[in-house]
């Protein structure tokens, strides 16, 4: 992403370049401000997209931390009904996480299940998790 920031932004300063020498051919002066504005929106689009990104990343950094905290006490404390119920809560929350990366287009659920399957495949030779018995 940073790369087409500074693109846009290397396109819009030749462009305020040549701008002056524009001056006395309207049509082309015209033009000119036209891409301009367009520029300075797909700018302000790219670097929003950026924060989005950035803070769909953060937190989902955040839930995955909380994901293993809870799980760590399961662990160390037991699997009762309140250590389960912290357990669903936090990855009901990385659930809605991986929603929000799916919607902004930065995952594809297709891939993530494809993903899964592969994992599921994984365990099947190394774990006693999914023993067909």
């Amino acid at each position: 992403m940073e790369t087409d920031v500074l693109k846009l932004e290397r396109q819009l300063t030749d462009l305020k370049a040549l701008m002056p020498e524009l001056v006395g051919d309207e049509q082309a002066l015209h033009a000119a401000m036209v891409r301009k504005e367009q520029i300075e929106e797909q700018l302000r689009s790219t670097v929003q997209k950026m924060d989005y990104q950035q803070e769909l990343l953060t937190i989902l950094m955040e839930e995955c931390g909380e994901v293993i905290q809870a799980a760590s006490k399961c662990i160390r404390f037991g699997c009762d009904n309140k250590n389960l119920k912290s357990l669903e809560k936090e990855m009901g929350d990385l659930y809605c996480m991986i929603d929000l990366l799916h919607e902004y287009d930065m995952v594809s659920l297709t891939e993530l299940d494809d993903r899964a399957k592969v994992k599921r495949e994984k365990l099947k030779l190394y774990s006693s998790l999914l023993d067909e018995s």
